[in-house]
């Protein structure tokens, strides 16, 4: 440790007598390691941080698709859902649920809420539980019974300005009177847009046969535990094929079939690629940093070739001399990190502000101890990446005394310059 505390204090004042240098190393790693720091805050909250609900893993998307028209992944009708819910043996729950809006007056200026209508069975096949009150019910789920809602926290704080008394009050919503009956926790919505939950009440004419090409439902499914993807869909085969004999008019020689897509796959497939892709661009970006400082530190220890020989005369071993120039290198690259954090939290705002509604679970982007523990060892793997070349170079005796005779006569000399 006093050998240490002796190269950092040594490092110390060297770079204070070359503060250009050391300002430009310092600058060309933080934008580095900023960049990228930023940029996994971004992979870790989209790609990497599971959605919080329970078991995620086994909650699934289920779509149809009509093979003789083209028609892949649609939505699915009332008639479809209740087929799927009654019928498949491959899920725990299956729920039912569509986009919309829903005005809330009776404030000071009305405002459009973003409302799922969904089945009372979306919570518990979601996972997603209250955090006050509870889910609507199947008893609530019919007409003439339906109006309650359920807030995010968003909407709860917004609204209500997080009153603990908030269950049991009532909103004005499109005219009609809504009671309150459950709050979800911080963090805790789907789709991600989500303001409020309503109940799903199909009408009468929505059930009949006939309107089974009116598809308008989302559906999603928990699996049965120890169920697997594959086994969901040899079991929607054998649903397609029982809705076919059942209502042949619909089903027969069009090619139905369902599709069973992962919760993770839905919400986050369509940027993934170009995510990783990103994380890898300004992977190189850093690259490049390193190389410029350890060219600079190239350029620094040629200069300096006559003191390191001196050095190394008066008895400093080789393994002295590399440690102190990777104390050195590392002591940059700490300060680079330490500024590039700072550039991080500016950053990931930035991106997520310019990749704006197109970015998925942009609400669990930020700057927290992942990304933190990230940037810290990038830091330090930087240190000895840019380093480490150097320091050999610098520590090898045939440099050193190539330098203490190239030294006295004033000229770089041809070892250096090869490095």
């Amino acid at each position: 440790m006093d050998a240490l505390r002796r190269d950092v204090r040594y490092t110390l004042r060297s770079l204070r007598q070359s503060p250009g240098f050391a300002l430009v190393a310092v600058l060309a790693l933080a934008l580095g390691i900023g960049a990228n720091s930023a940029v996994f805050s971004v992979v870790n909250g989209v790609l990497l941080t599971p959605p919080p609900f329970s078991e995620p893993e086994r909650v699934v998307h289920l779509q149809g698709n009509v093979a003789q028209a083209g028609l892949k992944d649609i939505s699915l009708s009332v008639p479809e859902y209740v087929d799927l819910a009654t019928l498949s043996r491959a899920f725990e729950s299956v729920a039912a649920y569509r986009g919309g809006n829903l005005t809330l007056t009776g404030r000071d200026t009305p405002q459009q809420l973003a409302t799922v209508v969904a089945t009372p069975s979306f919570f518990a096949t979601l996972g997603m539980s209250p955090v006050l009150g509870r889910a609507f019910t199947e008893a609530e789920a019919v007409q003439g019974r339906e109006r309650v809602v359920v807030l995010t926290d968003t909407a709860w704080r917004v609204h209500f300005a997080r009153d603990a008394q908030v269950l049991g009050q009532t909103m004005q919503l499109d005219g009609e009177p809504y009671t309150v009956v459950g709050v979800l926790p911080a963090g805790v919505a789907y789709p991600a847009w989500a303001e409020m939950y309503v109940p799903f009440v199909p009408t009468e004419t929505q059930r009949q046969d006939d309107q089974r090409g009116a598809r308008f439902l989302s559906v999603v499914g928990r699996l049965k535990p120890g169920v697997t993807q594959d086994a969901a869909r040899t079991d929607l085969a054998r649903v397609a094929l029982e809705m076919e004999e059942a209502v042949p008019s619909r089903y027969r020689k069009v090619g139905w079939s369902f599709s069973v897509t992962s919760l993770d796959e839905k919400v986050v497939g369509n940027v993934r690629g170009t995510l990783w892709l990103l994380l890898g661009a300004v992977g190189f970006v850093l690259l490049a940093a390193c190389s410029s400082v350890a060219n600079l530190l190239l350029a620094r220890m040629a200069a300096r070739g006559r003191e390191v020989s001196i050095r190394a005369a008066l008895g400093a071993s080789r393994g002295r001399l590399v440690a102190q120039f990777l104390t050195e290198s590392l002591v940059l690259s700490l300060a680079g990190g330490v500024l590039g954090m700072l550039l991080a939290l500016w950053g990931t705002d930035a991106l997520v502000a310019l990749v704006g509604e197109a970015l998925p679970r942009a609400s669990q982007v930020r700057l927290d101890a992942r990304p933190l523990v990230f940037t810290m060892g990038v830091s330090l793997l930087t240190g000895v990446l840019f380093g480490l070349g150097p320091a050999l170079h610098g520590g090898s005796r045939e440099d050193l005394s190539v330098a203490m005779r190239e030294g006295s006569r004033g000229t770089e000399g041809h070892g250096s310059g090869r490095m």
